[in-house]
């Protein structure tokens, strides 16, 4: 059994998980900053009240966790959310294949 299957969320939530859509298809964003979905999310996910910067947190980890979007809390990255975890694993996967191929990597193509 998967770790999140069956766990109650808040519905508030689930709005967020709308916002991430509504950017990814009608926006076409992959890579925001965790200040611009704040700004963009807060409004919808607690109109009446301020969305607080713990539970925003908590919101971004539980999406990580569940795979729908990738955020890290580390210094060099606290500040990204990445709102399209598939195309970041495309990419990684489309950079070390190019690296294992030995294809050149220097400016003239020679090496």
């Amino acid at each position: 059994k998967e770790p999140f299957c069956g766990e109650q969320i808040p519905v508030q939530w689930l709005l967020f998980e709308y916002c991430i859509d509504v950017l990814k298809s009608q926006r076409g964003k992959i890579v925001i900053t965790r200040d611009q979905l704040y700004r963009l999310a807060a409004p919808k996910i607690a109109p009446n009240k301020s969305l607080s910067a713990s539970e925003f947190k908590a919101i971004l980890e539980y999406y990580h966790d569940v795979g729908y979007l990738l955020f890290y809390d580390v210094p060099r990255l606290c500040n990204i959310v990445f709102l399209s975890p598939q195309w970041v694993f495309n990419f990684l996967h489309d950079v070390f294949s190019f690296a294992a191929s030995g294809a050149s990597t220097s400016a003239s193509g020679i090496e």
